[in-house]
């Protein structure tokens, strides 16, 4: 089976949706499929990490073919342009495909909706039509997306939330609809594992510090970097708190460091970006990890995010906002739930876990062993055996009837 993963951008910049996407090919590598991703080389800023493959960006131990095609366009381009590239690229690339001849089936896999369409139009001239797979991470927004949804063979929603309502609300056939969540790559992990006090000798960060650990998106006015500040600022009367930021763009950064200097948040620190090699070792040093995403937000009810993963793989004791699909991953065991809006409430979850180390460190243990579920391995495996099953997948091997 030839399985072509049309990436929704570049993977120049190392972000965690990259990193998720990355991570997944490479399992599918891993596990014998004949893949190749094909996506978008772009131009970043100087300050980003460069390299001269951007695999070697990413904590991946398996390499697999890539078709990256260098597009006039930049890390700040507006977003209708860099649409019009990927739409070129993927378009050119999926046609040469399917016309190729290939005997094996063929597997076309996108997440963009523009893509997913041409890739339905384009088949209808191929010799031997692809299976077309799409990843949704929230419903249809309009009526192409929902034609597009209800015409691709599968449909692999990001959540089973997300699932279950493509099935009763859009009338997505159930047997086409595979709820999976993102993963994490528990070897890569486990084979550079560090005790809390290891980590911390690593990174120069005193034992004697209470360290609460976010790791993400951060720039201002984002809502989980909002009421983590916030929280810094109650807990500026007790010495023993650290809040470290993991993460972000420069620009984005320095501003954020500026405000914490004027507000004397002397608590926080941020680290601005830093390759997704050394995060593990952010994860391992903390008391607490952080994920607290605020309400009013349609995404919330479809969230599958790639560190939530991460921190549950590192064993250190989690603070989750409670939210239900958060809940198809997390329990009570292995996180400490708070009401979404309410620094207060989470600063309180924050002392609670810190002054009570054992129950930390159960909820930890306990997060480990059901991340075990939630690996890539075992996506890649749910979506092969998903797509193998597709409807029609023998006459995907054999010429259109008008073609024989």
């Amino acid at each position: 089976m030839r399985f072509v993963y049309f990436a929704p951008a570049d993977i120049d910049l190392p972000r965690v949706d990259r990193q998720c996407i990355v991570s997944f090919c490479a399992a599918l590598a891993r596990s014998g499929v004949d893949l190749e991703l094909v996506g978008l080389r772009i131009k970043t800023m100087p300050e980003e990490p460069q390299a001269e493959h951007p695999l070697s960006l990413y904590p991946i131990e398996v390499r697999f073919p890539t078709r990256l095609v260098r597009v006039p366009v930049t890390q700040t381009s507006p977003g209708w342009w860099v649409a019009v590239n990927r739409l070129v690229v993927h378009s050119v690339y999926a046609f040469a495909e399917v016309m190729r001849g290939r005997r094996q089936p063929l597997c076309l896999f996108t997440k963009t909706y523009s893509t997913a369409l041409a890739l339905l139009l384009g088949r209808r001239i191929a010799r031997r039509p692809p299976v077309v797979v799409f990843e949704a991470h929230v419903p249809p927004r309009n009526a192409v997306q929902r034609w597009v949804l209800r015409h691709v063979d599968r449909v692999v929603a990001n959540t089973h939330a997300l699932a279950g309502e493509l099935a009763d609300a859009w009338d997505i056939p159930s047997e086409r609809i595979l709820g999976t969540h993102q993963g994490v790559d528990l070897e890569l992990i486990d084979s550079q594992r560090l005790t809390r006090s290891e980590a911390r000798s690593r990174l120069g960060i005193s034992e004697e510090r209470s360290l609460v650990v976010y790791t993400g998106k951060i720039y201002e006015g984002y809502g989980e970097v909002e009421y983590l500040l916030e929280v810094a600022q109650r807990a500026l009367g007790d010495e023993r708190f650290l809040f470290l930021l993991v993460g972000g763009r420069h620009d984005h950064v320095a501003r954020l460091r500026d405000r914490c200097a004027r507000d004397g948040l002397a608590n926080v620190v941020m680290t601005g970006f830093v390759p997704p090699t050394e995060v593990p070792a952010y994860q391992f040093a903390a008391d607490v990890l952080v994920l607290y995403y605020p309400s009013g937000l349609a995404l919330n009810a479809y969230r599958s995010p790639g560190k939530l993963f991460e921190y549950m793989a590192s064993g250190r004791p989690i603070v989750s906002v409670d939210l239900p699909v958060l809940r198809e991953v997390l329990t009570d065991e292995c996180a400490s739930f708070v009401e979404a809006d309410s620094p207060e409430a989470l600063w309180s979850a924050i002392q609670e876990l810190v002054d009570a180390p054992e129950r930390a460190e159960r909820m930890g243990s306990a997060a480990l062993e059901r991340v075990r579920d939630f690996t890539w391995d075992r996506r890649a495996t749910r979506i092969m055996n998903f797509v193998s099953a597709a409807r029609d997948w023998e006459m995907a091997c054999e010429p259109a009837p008008n073609q024989r």
